[in-house]
C-alpha cells in the first residue's frame, strides 16, 4: 500500500474495530508475503502442530484484551458524557445569573445555542449533546424547545436501552414542567427518574428525592392556604 492510499483510509482508523480490523489484515498479509518470498523455510508436523497452538493460545489473549480495552473504553466515553453534561449545566447556569448584563448574556446565550446545535448536526444520536442542548434552552426559559430536546434525548434513551440517558431525561423533563407549575405532570416524571436511578444505585437518587419532598411541601402549603383564609 502506498503513501496515497493510506491516506484515503486513515480518517476511518478513529473507529477502534476498524483499527483492529487493519492492524490484524496487515500482520497477515505481510505473513502471506515472507512465505510467497521463501523466506521462511517450510516446517515440520510437529512444529506446525506447536505454531497452531501458540497461534490459539495468543490469540485467546489477544481477544481477551480486545475484550476488556472495549468495556475500558465503553466506560470512558460514558464518564466523559456525564463530565460534559455537569460542565453545560453549570455553563447555562452561569449565563443566567448576571441580570445586570443582558446585551452580552444574550449574546452569550445565542452562540452557546449556535455550538449546541452544530454539534448535533454532526453527532444527532448523542445524548449527551442534546442534554446539553436542552440544559442552555431550559435556563435561559425557551422551555418549548427544551423540552423537545429533552424529548429527543428520551428517545434516544430508550432506542439505545440506555437507563441513564432516560433517567436524566425525565429529570430534566420534570423541570421544564415545574418551570410551568405543572406540578403534577413533573412529580411524574421525577419519580420515573427516581426509578430508575435506584434500579442503577447512582447517587443522583438523592437529588430527584429532593426535588419531590420539596414538591410535596409546595402542594401542601397550596392546600393548606384556603384554611388559612377563613381564620
Amino acid at each position: 500500500m502506498n503513501l496515497a492510499g493510506f491516506e484515503k483510509i486513515a480518517p476511518h482508523l478513529s473507529s477502534p474495530l476498524v483499527l483492529v480490523g487493519f492492524v490484524l489484515l496487515l500482520a497477515y498479509g505481510i505473513h502471506g508475503q515472507l512465505i510467497k518470498s521463501g523466506l521462511l523455510r517450510q516446517v515440520t508436523q510437529k512444529d506446525s502442530g506447536l505454531i497452531i497452538r501458540l497461534f490459539l493460545r495468543y490469540g485467546f489473549w489477544l481477544a481477551l484484551t480486545l475484550l476488556v480495552a472495549g468495556f475500558g473504553l465503553a466506560g470512558w466515553s460514558k464518564y466523559v458524557n456525564k463530565v460534559n453534561r455537569v460542565d453545560a449545566s453549570k455553563q447555562s447556569i452561569k449565563i443566567v445569573k448576571a441580570p445586570n448584563e443582558q446585551p452580552k448574556i444574550k449574546h452569550e446565550q445565542n452562540n452557546f445555542q449556535t455550538v449546541r446545535r452544530k454539534e448535533i448536526e454532526l453527532d444527532p444520536d448523542n445524548p449527551a449533546r442534546w442534554n446539553k442542548l436542552g440544559l442552555l434552552l431550559l435556563y435561559t426559559g425557551e422551555l418549548d424547545q427544551a423540552e423537545e430536546a429533552f424529548q429527543k434525548l428520551l428517545a434516544l434513551g430508550e432506542a439505545h436501552q440506555d437507563k441513564e440517558s432516560q433517567a436524566i431525561a425525565y429529570g430534566n423533563l420534570g423541570l421544564v414542567y415545574r418551570s410551568w407549575d405543572n406540578i403534577e405532570q413533573a412529580e411524574a416524571y421525577w419519580k420515573k427518574s427516581l426509578l430508575l436511578y435506584q434500579e442503577m444505585g447512582m447517587p443522583d437518587t438523592k437529588d430527584i428525592q429532593q426535588r419531590l419532598d420539596e414538591l410535596s411541601q409546595y402542594r401542601a402549603s397550596l392546600q393548606a392556604s384556603p384554611a388559612d383564609d377563613t381564620r
